[in-house]
């Protein structure tokens, strides 16, 4: 009964504390929306829905990678893999990227030996590349349809033949076919296409025909690069109807490896005929203007008419167009930059008429600026000046194959040119701004833009700076090379910043370089030119062992010596020794020598002879000064009489002594 009692009471006390609750939201909702209402009518806000923006598969992805920072130092994503396998020299990111190259050869190889065990298409879409290629043709007899398979397979030396025997049947071929026919023997000059190169192999500038080509005829067609392609000229004779397609693959053809004089002639007469062609035509023949002709002023007034054709044509204009005319000026830059008014006025008129066009330049077109009017190594820098100042910020788009070398051109005009720190560290920002560093270029481009930047950095910079830039970029981004070393160390020694060397010794060690030995005996003399800190001086002291211990180890197994250790640089060490405290080392190298000094090319420097009997002297060793003394009158050491007078003054030496350090002297 009480049970019954407390729940009734417990349930009436709900429902008044629900009726409580809904009371207080009313009254809350109600002065919201009478607040609400005041809001409202003071201030009407207007939504605006913005526009569907056109996006492509890869915004999202774009988005997402926009929000992360990425390292543009870190190393290339093709050596990305387990951290112990990241290649950190030269050799060994050339053995890993084209290992890669290698094993898609081999799959191809695999795919192309068992045709059959890789028939089965999973991918969706379909990918023709990823399949067995065709290796027998569905018409074997000479025929048209014969020719367009061997056409649309790009097998050039075939198709030539089909149609050498379909002219000797008799057959007629239609308009379209021979159209068809004449732009694959105009695009691949009458011979097979190149093998393609894989992004690895693109990247190292290594020749796949190198490798590939089998016989000597085989490399001389993949490498020919001049006009020979008789089939093409009489196929476009035998067209009844020469169309502006079949004009401007010809042309383009002849433009492309360089043939002028036959590709300015069907110019003119496609020009004298009134046939309209594209814009494609015009600026292969821009291309080839410079090859045309004879004298810059003949070239630039050959571009001044081109340029006026196009215009009577109304055909626009782009940014290729006027690249490919500034690039057949580079023919005659020697000529142009001995006389800079000259050079100065062709690239203004075109300039402007760029701007008068609202076409933006391009990278390739500064480079080919730049490669005009600083085409001198004493060239003044001020067109470079103001191309950096308006380039300054902005983010490049790709349009232009040269456009991959503006950078390592830029920095190539500052060294020589303008040797300027400040134009240095505004190409280097303008490199680095937004995804600018995909227009560095292959293996070869990055090496020089780095090589030169880094050699203005050594010229003006100081060291620290210098190695702040240093730990940045190598191994991953750069490899320095000799003439790079060389800038550095001088620039160290000049500061005597040696504390510096560990560092670049091991960098030098680790990174495998051949000229090794060019700078071993000037590393190891900068390190034992003075006295340094102990910790300083104990790492040299353990480098010089390290080295030391290499060598041993190497005539131990019979090895060929990757560093030769001669005289003088065995004298280095052991004063690096000796400086360290490591008396005994350095007694064991001198011992050494001393017995096989026929061994060692050259001779130590007298200061090794000396500090060694001043550290026998600490040890108060009488019998091996003796042996410096012998051993410096053998080599003819010109301070003996001071290491002598030293001995004397700091020995207790006995009669016998005395009498033997007579005769080792011999006065």
């Amino acid at each position: 009964m009480a049970a019954s009692i407390n729940q009734a009471v417990r349930r009436s006390c709900k429902s008044l504390f629900l009726i409580r609750s809904h009371c207080c939201a009313c009254t809350r909702a109600q002065h919201t929306v009478v607040s609400s209402a005041k809001i409202t009518d003071d201030v009407v806000e207007k939504i605006e829905i913005p526009k569907r923006k056109k996006r492509d598969s890869l915004s999202i992805l774009k988005a997402l990678a926009s929000t992360v920072g990425k390292d543009n130092l870190a190393p290339r994503y093709m050596y990305l893999d387990d951290p112990y396998l990241i290649p950190r020299n030269e050799r060994e990111k050339k053995m890993f990227a084209i290992s890669k190259s290698s094993g898609r050869e081999a799959a191809r190889y695999m795919i192309n030996k068992v045709p059959d065990c890789f028939e089965q298409d999973t991918a969706v879409p379909h990918i023709p590349a990823f399949m067995p290629p065709k290796t027998s043709y569905e018409h074997k007899d000479p025929s048209e349809d014969a020719l367009i398979e061997r056409i649309e397979m790009r097998h050039v030396k075939n198709a030539i033949e089909v149609y050498q025997h379909i002219k000797q049947k008799g057959s007629q071929l239609t308009e379209e076919t021979k159209l068809r026919f004449l732009e694959i023997l105009c695009v691949f000059n009458g011979k097979e296409p190149p093998p393609s190169q894989h992004p690895e192999e693109v990247f190292f500038g290594s020749q796949e025909l190198q490798k590939k080509p089998r016989f000597r005829e085989d490399i001389k067609d993949a490498t020919k690069t001049t006009w020979d392609n008789p089939v093409a000229e009489t196929l476009f004779e035998e067209l009844s109807n020469k169309t502006p397609a079949a004009y401007t693959y010809l042309i383009r053809g002849m433009a492309m490896y360089f043939e002028a004089n036959k590709a300015f002639h069907l110019y003119n007469e496609l020009k004298g005929k009134k046939i309209p062609v594209g814009k494609e035509v015009y600026d292969s023949m821009l291309a080839i203007s410079g090859k045309y002709s004879t004298s810059s002023e003949e070239c630039f007034k050959l571009i001044l008419d081109l340029l006026g054709d196009m215009k009577e044509a109304r055909v626009k204009p782009d940014v290729l167009t006027f690249n490919a005319a500034l690039k057949s000026l580079i023919k005659f830059a020697g000529f142009l930059s001995d006389s800079k008014l000259r050079g100065a006025e062709y690239i203004d008129r075109i300039l402007a008429e760029m701007k008068f066009l609202d076409i933006e330049p391009s990278l390739a077109t500064w480079a080919h600026v730049l490669y005009i009017s600083c085409f001198q190594k004493n060239s003044d820098g001020a067109k470079l000046y103001r191309i950096i100042d308006y380039l300054k910020g902005r983010e490049m788009t790709f349009q232009d194959p040269d456009d991959l070398t503006f950078f390592s051109l830029a920095m190539k005009k500052v060294f020589f040119s303008c040797k300027d720190l400040v134009v240095a560290y505004k190409i280097n920002k303008l490199l680095n701004t937004g995804s600018n560093r995909k227009f560095l270029g292959d293996k070869n481009q990055t090496n020089d833009y780095y090589n030169y930047f880094f050699r203005v950095l050594c010229m003006f910079e100081t060291v620290d700076k210098i190695m702040e830039y240093y730990e940045r970029l190598v191994p991953h981004t750069w490899l320095p090379y000799r003439n790079e070393f060389q800038f550095l160390l001088d620039t160290i020694e000049v500061e005597q910043a040696y504390r510096h060397l560990p560092k670049i010794w091991s960098d030098i060690m680790v990174n495998g370089y051949d000229f090794i030995n060019m700078f071993t005996d000037r590393v190891f003399k900068m390190m034992a030119s003075t006295t340094h800190p102990p910790a300083l001086q104990h790492q040299f002291a353990m480098m010089a062992k390290h080295v030391l211990k290499a060598r041993d180890d190497l005539i131990e197994r019979d090895r060929r010596l990757s560093i030769d250790i001669n005289a003088p640089l065995l004298g280095y060490m052991i004063l690096l020794f000796l400086r360290d405290g490591q008396f005994d080392e350095a007694w064991n190298y001198f011992e050494r020598y001393r017995s096989q000094h026929g061994k060692f090319a050259g001779l130590m420097l007298d200061n090794v002879y000396a500090e060694m009997v001043d550290n026998c002297i600490k040890q108060q060793d009488v019998q091996k000064a003796f042996v410096c003394v012998a051993l410096m009158g053998e080599m003819s050491a010109n301070n003996q009489r001071e290491v002598v007078k030293k001995i004397r003054e700091n020995f207790n030496l006995t009669e016998s002594e005395r009498e033997e350090l007579h005769l080792l002297v011999g006065s």
